[in-house]
């Protein structure tokens, strides 16, 4: 799986970034999925811009060997969602209430919603939540999640993550987090994918390789926007999905 996201990943510049006197409404948290960084969200920050928002661009997750070649969002989800909560709350600062809206693409879905479960004060920061291409189920290429299970079901678990700890670790601990039916998917869905009083949509491609089936894209309790023809690689640079997260962030 890793390989194939480096293979087809081309970074884009980030773009600049708005003066805070032309901005208005809620500041926009951008959070970008795994083995990218906050550049591959540089399209949507971009059409913010034009609607007069102020994107923050939010890094997170760089770890393992892979981060010396400038890659994030290859650490564990667990050191993600520290990091992308400590954004929302310094975005917060000095404001009231809901304050802060969040994009977060794959990967980045998680470690919001992951950070957002850990701390009802920064639930109350938040007004709502656009997820793009959100792995909430995680995902089952190459039939990973199915040999996850049946490593299961055969007793073979612990060993096989014993290894997958020592091997894939070094390079990319969240990929094996992103495998449906991984401990740490399992720990979050036993929390509840629920955010109540945050206003929550879901943008998915019935075309996403990574989300099949792609209605597993979206999370109860949140509104579903569907994009036809778009692979998950290139959810932030295409047009429909850029359109439809601005009507999302509409009020």
């Amino acid at each position: 799986m890793l390989l194939a996201v480096l293979t087809a990943t081309q970074l884009v510049p980030p773009g600049q970034a708005a003066s805070a006197a032309s901005c208005t409404g809620r500041p926009v948290l951008l959070v970008h999925d795994f083995a990218g960084t906050s550049a591959t969200l540089a399209p949507v920050a971009d059409a913010l811009r034009a609607d007069r928002r102020c994107p923050v661009l939010v890094d997170h997750g760089a770890g393992g060997l892979l981060a010396l070649v400038g890659l994030g969002g290859l650490a564990s989800l667990d050191q993600s969602a520290p990091q992308v909560g400590l954004a929302i709350d310094r975005t917060a600062q000095g404001r009231k209430g809901r304050s802060v809206d969040v994009v977060a693409y794959g990967a980045g879905s998680l470690a919001t919603l992951r950070t957002l479960q850990a701390s009802a004060l920064r639930r109350a920061r938040v007004h709502s939540f656009v997820a793009i291409g959100g792995l909430w189920d995680g995902t089952n290429l190459a039939g990973l999640g199915g040999l996850d299970r049946l490593s299961r079901d055969v007793g073979s678990y612990d060993t096989v993550l014993a290894v997958e700890k020592l091997v894939l670790d070094p390079v990319c601990a969240v990929c094996r987090e992103l495998i449906s039916h991984s401990d740490f998917l399992n720990a979050l869905r036993a929390r509840g994918l629920r955010t109540p009083g945050i206003r929550r949509v879901d943008v998915v491609s019935t075309d996403d390789v990574l989300v099949q089936p792609f209605s597993s894209g979206v999370a109860p309790g949140s509104r579903a926007i569907v994009v036809t023809g778009v692979n998950h690689l290139l959810l932030p640079r295409s047009a429909a999905v850029t359109r439809a997260v601005r009507s999302a962030l509409t009020p």
